[in-house]
């Protein structure tokens, strides 16, 4: 559509490479409303008008992902180098993305395949002084009109964060002007970080438009925390402490266009497996994983999505349905997610109608959501587990906008939307020590 209510921007992932952005969230950070959560410089999540985490969907290529965001430490599992674009939405999203979209939608859009061109490519290097960071990545492609490969691999590899030598105050005192003073500088340890991401897609398409393709992602990352005293295992006057954490993400994706009579169709298929695995506090990853956290996921994805033509006085719109599933086990000695399911089931539709100058744009859907945690599944359950029942939510949701063209160049527009989301197996059962966030934590 080429007139929204809604408000959407677009970066590119050339103008991301560009800019030196490592992680979404700086690569969002200039967009109007948007702000990032930097935690470290490995480490940035997207901010939409000051909601965060759970309450901003994460998309690739419009299907829901999860990437375990129980902390402002827990950032998107996706390197913004293998995109081609990245849509973010503000305002309530529920509509067409379900739970969490509350604050708005991130959506990756995967680089595209160029079936017209017999071979293309491009490398990138960038080296960082402050922290000896080397940044190398490659993408190319290929294709011969009918058949096409697109391919991206890159590698972010870093050290600690220097910092100008400055005063230090440890613990803080009392004072009012040393309350704001920093407990490390200079050489910052436990800041050092490497990840790798690859990412291949094959796809055919018919001589009618119709097209399929074939995709697979994968991001690892291994880093440190620098960790505010005394949140380790020795006293303040030790030093400075780290916590090692190590995420691994894959994502096996089919989609799909071909038209059917006055509907262009569009199945996706989506599979996600992310394992979160950290140390206790004082454990840096130098000392290998100790088995504190270790939280991995299945989730499952079926989406169609069927875009029509002027039907039953309607202009055009979307209609579809999607089912998800979601299955986890949490291994660790520390209960900070437990095992469980999640399904989430839902029918929506999103509709046009152009009234002169005035294009008015609605939907509705409705989600049935459930979860429930499994004792089975989870090492340590606390007694909320061993007892949980399932949850289980009916919503509806809803839009209003519309988009009034003054000019060629000039236009209002206006959306009002009803958004819902349903709380999460952490939320609804954490019980345990978090030390990303130096805190216990009860569901």
């Amino acid at each position: 559509m080429s007139e929204q209510a809604a408000s959407l921007d677009i970066v590119t992932s050339d103008s991301i490479v560009a800019d030196g952005d490592a992680n979404l969230g700086e690569a969002l950070a200039d967009l109007p409303g948007v702000e990032n959560i930097a935690t470290g410089n490995s480490a940035g999540k997207p901010v939409i008008r000051g909601l965060s985490g759970e309450r901003i969907r994460m998309l690739s290529n419009g299907v829901g992902l999860d990437h375990q965001q129980y902390g402002v430490r827990h950032m998107p599992s996706y390197d913004p180098f293998l995109l081609e674009r990245v849509e973010v939405v503000r305002g309530a999203s529920s509509v067409l993305y379900g739970s969490s979209a509350l604050g708005g939608a991130v959506n990756l859009i995967p680089r595209e395949i160029d079936y017209d061109t017999d071979f293309h490519g491009e490398a990138m290097t960038r080296y960082y002084s402050n922290n000896g960071q080397w940044d190398t990545g490659l993408r190319a492609g290929a294709g011969n009109g009918r058949f096409g490969i697109s391919v991206g691999v890159i590698r972010r590899d870093a050290g600690n964060i220097e910092t100008p030598d400055e005063t230090t105050y440890f613990p803080p005192p009392p004072n009012p002007e040393h309350q704001d003073a920093a407990a490390y500088t200079g050489d910052l340890d436990y800041t050092d970080f490497e990840q790798a991401a690859g990412d291949i897609a094959v796809g055919v398409r018919d001589d009618r438009g119709g097209e399929w393709r074939l995709r697979y992602t994968r991001w690892n990352d291994e880093h440190n925390f620098l960790l505010p005293p005394p949140a380790g295992i020795k006293p303040p006057s030790a030093g400075a402490e780290g916590i090692g954490q190590y995420i691994d993400d894959e994502q096996l994706s089919l989609s799909g266009r071909t038209r059917i009579g006055n509907i262009t169709w569009k199945p996706k298929l989506l599979w996600q497996n992310n394992e979160r695995r950290s140390n206790a506090a004082g454990y840096p990853r130098s000392a290998g994983f100790d088995h504190t956290i270790d939280i991995e996921f299945d989730q499952y994805t079926a989406r169609l999505e069927g875009e029509h033509g002027a039907i039953a006085g309607l202009d055009g719109g979307t209609v579809g349905v999607e089912y998800r599933y979601k299955t986890q086990e949490s291994r660790g000695s520390t209960q900070l997610s437990p095992g469980g399911d999640v399904h989430n089931a839902a029918v929506f539709a999103f509709e046009e109608k152009r009234l002169g100058p005035l294009l008015l744009q609605s939907g509705v859907r409705y989600d049935h959501h459930t979860t429930e945690a499994r004792a089975s599944r989870t090492r340590a359950p606390s007694a909320s587990v061993r007892d949980a029942e399932e949850n289980s939510y009916g919503v509806a949701t809803g839009s209003l906008g519309g988009v009034l063209s003054m000019t060629d160049r000039l236009s209002l527009a206006a959306n009002v939307e009803r958004g819902f989301r349903a709380p999460s197996l952490f939320e609804l059962y954490v019980a345990g020590q978090h030390g990303g966030v130096a805190a216990y934590q009860e569901g």
